[in-house]
């Protein structure tokens, strides 16, 4: 989903949206330069709204971090963010849920409960799960590892 398509539901447009996150969340453009690979000084102009044609600065993928720093963050249940990290261990990278298990120290039935209902374990048993996911998540995603 693009900036542009969630401007017809009212959203703000990319500009708008890139304020939000430097200004809300106190994300700097030099930060967000060395996320996207865009020269810090296109993100200033467009946060200024300085750019004409947006699509030349802004891409699909920029745009995309952009929803979900500004508005996808506030959306999206906490729960259902490791849920979503476990299953793209499971489908993009095909770990199993046993062996994400085995890493967070937990059983297998544990997973599987949290998946059916978020309350059904432990809040200390979430956190490890969390924790577990995210690292995980973070050594398959490496640059240098594709």
């Amino acid at each position: 989903m693009s900036v542009r398509e969630l401007g017809g539901s009212g959203a703000k447009g990319p500009e708008e949206l890139l304020k939000i996150v430097i200004e809300k969340y106190r994300v700097s453009p030099q930060s967000l330069s060395k996320i996207t690979g865009l020269d810090v000084n296109e993100i200033n102009d467009l946060a200024q709204n300085k750019v004409s044609d947006v699509s030349k600065t802004s891409n699909i993928a920029f745009d995309q971090l952009i929803i979900m720093l500004s508005i996808g963050m506030e959306l999206v249940d906490t729960n259902d963010r490791v849920k979503g990290i476990i299953e793209v261990l499971i489908q993009e990278y095909e770990i199993t849920i046993e062996t994400i298990a085995l890493y967070a120290n937990l059983s297998t039935e544990n997973i599987l409960s949290f998946f059916r209902d978020y309350d059904s374990i432990p809040y200390n048993e979430k956190y490890q799960l969390a924790v577990t996911s995210l690292f995980l998540h973070y050594l398959f995603k490496r640059p240098d590892h594709n």
